[in-house]
């Protein structure tokens, strides 16, 4: 599951940093894409202890 865990900040065309928990590495599938989410924004995974970068391609990479 995906959770919110700050607000997001809106940027510039209506997208929004946003800044998740996801439970698991499968939820990374789930998150949002370019579409509505910022570049830059970021999901900590409980279970793995990982944070995922939206990247400026769409891409969420770990770090």
């Amino acid at each position: 599951m995906i959770y919110p865990r700050e607000n997001a900040t809106y940027m510039k065309k209506g997208k929004q940093l946003v800044h998740l928990y996801i439970d698991t590495t499968d939820d990374v599938t789930d998150l949002p894409g370019l579409d509505t989410a910022a570049p830059g924004s970021d999901a900590y995974c409980v279970a793995a202890q990982d944070v995922y970068i939206l990247s400026g391609a769409g891409t969420w990479e770990v770090q």
